[in-house]
């Protein structure tokens, strides 16, 4: 009888651990399937991305060609660029001058400059101050304006770090909020 028992002992076992090397055989077999469908998906993704990218900037640069409009105007063939010692010669600056002389070269129909040398100078009116305002903007700090400098209706520097708020309620004899009450019970 002890030998059934040992027998059946080992037979139990033996079929235990042969039940979880199917289960992790099947559980690899599961997440090699996932892995492999992941891949898949993924260069799936990958290869449609890269696709529609290419399209998208052919089909973009085609839309845009699309609209090219050959221009009407004719180009100038007589019109010589000036050298680059021209070019200096022209920027030359002699100090201060008085000469209000514009040159206006006009290149979109027939080249054309004119000189223009009047100078329009307008004289402006001393400007008259803003009338006195009968309110102030709203300032950024609260300002005390009581007769009682005993009573202490406010703090005003409490959020501020740094701000010694018992040094300065202790400036005062008492606190408006702790002496008097508004029950609208009591008469």
């Amino acid at each position: 009888m002890a030998d059934t028992l040992s027998f059946d002992r080992l037979n139990i076992q033996e079929a235990d651990d042969a039940t979880h090397e199917e289960l992790g055989r099947r559980f690899e077999e599961g997440a090699a399937r996932e892995r492999a469908d992941r891949e898949l998906i993924t260069e799936t993704y990958k290869s449609v991305w890269k696709y529609f990218h290419e399209w998208d900037f052919e089909d973009c640069k085609q839309n845009i060609s699309g609209l090219h409009v050959v221009s009407e105007r004719l180009a100038y063939d007589g019109w010589l660029l000036p050298t680059t010692s021209q070019l200096e010669d022209d920027m030359l600056v002699d100090g201060a001058s008085n000469d209000w002389t514009f040159e206006v070269t006009d290149i979109q129909d027939d080249i054309e400059t004119t000189k223009i040398t009047t100078a329009i100078v307008r004289r402006v009116e001393k400007l008259r101050p803003y009338p006195k305002y009968e309110a102030c903007t709203p300032v950024s700090q609260n300002i005390m304006s009581d007769e009682n400098v005993s009573e202490l209706r406010f703090i005003p520097y409490a959020d501020e770090p740094g701000f010694d708020v018992d040094e300065h309620v202790n400036r005062h004899r008492t606190i408006a909020w702790k002496t008097k009450t508004n029950d609208p019970n009591s008469e």
